[in-house]
């Protein structure tokens, strides 16, 4: 395997060819990659409660570690993408990726909480790189079904970090600090910038370079902004990581400081959230070989909704525990499986250039969407659940709304 897989040098013809023996490294690769603003996201998340204590500050600010970094995540979407079109992915990764790193070394040096707050905003608008560029990357070298397939195994592997990298955090949180993790964090972000210098190559054909004029690029953005089907994925998918980010603001305070469970068993919980997406994608593969992504999508919504009222109901029954916040989360999770992979696929089939500008601006409408409901989350209270369920359900009827606003806007 090793002398099959890892002994090939990969290059942009080898790619094209898409060939297992080239695509193989190549899509390790992209992995290590896209974990990069993963961990940076989820790790440090079961040390939020102590961050606020060892700085001395209320929730909140600890809270908006969170919302700067998925603010600096998302504009920095809007950066990655023409640049990269216009100077290559490679370059550009090797850039976002350095300042994303410059912003790790803020937070394992910071002595008061506005330089951690700083260095989030530095580290996500570095990192986010990753994200956009990686989707593009695969957009210029793959074209159906094993476009399609790569896609679907990406967000699967996506969507584990969430649940290990918490665990990871915890850990090393119990056994040192929260400053640590941002030292882990440090480190691996240097073993990435390396192995993409040393391993991977451009992907954006000579041909296909695009000049980098801020008029056209502004143009671009907007007559894409305008296209129904794009923006009514966009939106849908951003209701999904909006949930997301509100369970991982809040989520902290309320099992460890409420509910009174330790960093480590915080840290634990997150295995159901790992496995409930990965239930969540494998049944989105099982129902895509019987029906299509708009069908698929309009199951994800209805979980969504289920999940949301049903965190509603335990709080007016008066249900306060692990289970009475987690299960319904979980049926809200279990509704974006169906909507993450299958949003951006149809999202993305309308065009077919300029794959830089489109990721960029999909990703960006994600996060901003994300960056409203953790600044949100930021602000209330956390001693119930009906803060989490309210914004859980409102996310939910958003989504369906849009895809009902946008059906009678195409026909």
């Amino acid at each position: 395997m090793r002398k099959k897989y890892f002994n090939i040098k990969i290059t942009l013809e080898r790619l094209h060819e898409n060939k297992m023996k080239t695509l193989v490294p190549f899509f390790c690769i992209l992995i290590f990659i896209l974990l990069t603003g993963a961990i940076a996201s989820d790790m440090y998340v079961p040390s939020l409660p102590h961050i606020a204590q060892y700085f001395q500050v209320s929730d909140y600010l600890a809270k908006l570690t969170v919302s700067l970094y998925m603010l600096g995540f998302g504009f920095g979407q809007l950066i990655w993408g023409p640049l990269s079109d216009s100077y290559g992915r490679k370059k550009i990764l090797i850039i976002g990726i350095s300042l994303g790193f410059i912003g790790s070394l803020f937070c394992v040096l910071a002595q008061h909480i506005d330089t951690l707050l700083l260095g989030r905003l530095i580290q996500g608008l570095g990192v986010a790189c990753s994200l956009t560029l990686v989707r593009s990357m695969i957009r210029d070298v793959l074209k159906g079904e094993m476009l399609s397939k790569l896609l679907a195994y990406l967000s699967l592997i996506f969507g584990m970090i969430p649940a290990i990298a918490p665990i990871i955090g915890s850990y090393i949180e119990y056994y040192f600090d929260w400053r640590a993790v941002f030292y882990v964090l440090t480190v691996y972000m240097v073993f990435v910038v390396v192995m993409v210098i040393i391993f991977l190559p451009e992907t954006v054909a000579r041909k296909h370079i695009q000049p980098f004029k801020i008029k056209q690029i502004c143009i671009d953005y907007v007559n894409t902004f305008k296209h129904a089907q794009f923006l009514s994925c966009a939106i849908t998918a951003g209701a999904c990581i909006s949930g997301i980010l509100a369970y991982v603001a809040i989520s902290p305070f309320l099992f460890q400081s409420v509910l009174g469970l330790s960093v480590i068993n915080y840290g634990w919980l997150t295995i159901f959230i790992m496995l409930v997406m990965l239930l969540g994608r494998g049944g989105n593969v099982i129902f895509l070989k019987r029906s299509t992504s708009f069908q698929a999508m309009k199951i994800g919504r209805i979980l969504m909704l289920l999940g949301g009222l049903l965190m509603l109901v335990t709080y007016v029954l008066h249900l306060f525990s692990v289970a009475a916040i987690l299960i319904p989360y979980l049926i809200f999770l279990l509704g974006t499986g169906f909507i993450f992979s299958n949003a951006s696929l149809i999202a993305f089939t309308v065009f077919d250039a300029k794959f830089g500008i489109v990721s960029a601006l999909y990703s960006f409408l994600q996060l901003f969407c994300g960056y409203i409901s953790s600044y949100i989350a930021a602000h209330v209270t956390t001693d119930t659940q009906l803060p989490l369920a309210l914004i859980l359900t409102g996310l939910a009827i958003a989504a369906i709304i849009s895809a009902k606003f946008i059906k009678q806007e195409d026909s």
